[in-house]
């Protein structure tokens, strides 16, 4: 995923986004499995647009491998 400069204006609401999408993607993942979620399901789920989505990462692919990366992280 997509990592903003600290002095970008908007970056504090990007860093709350990003813990929204996460959350979201970790969600569809664990319940539908890869191949069953789409961008689109997690823009949905994230109660963002898909091109805000986009902004952060770019495909299934990264944003997947940045929820496993989080989660491996986190314990």
């Amino acid at each position: 995923m997509k990592d903003w400069d600290p002095n970008h204006p908007k970056a504090k609401l990007m860093a709350q986004k990003r813990t929204v999408i996460l959350a979201a993607a970790k969600k569809a993942f664990l319940r539908y499995g890869y191949e069953g979620t789409s961008m689109e399901s997690i823009a949905a789920l994230s109660g963002v647009s898909i091109m805000t989505l986009y902004r952060h990462a770019l495909n299934k692919d990264d944003l997947f491998s940045t929820v496993v990366s989080v989660a491996c992280s986190e314990e």
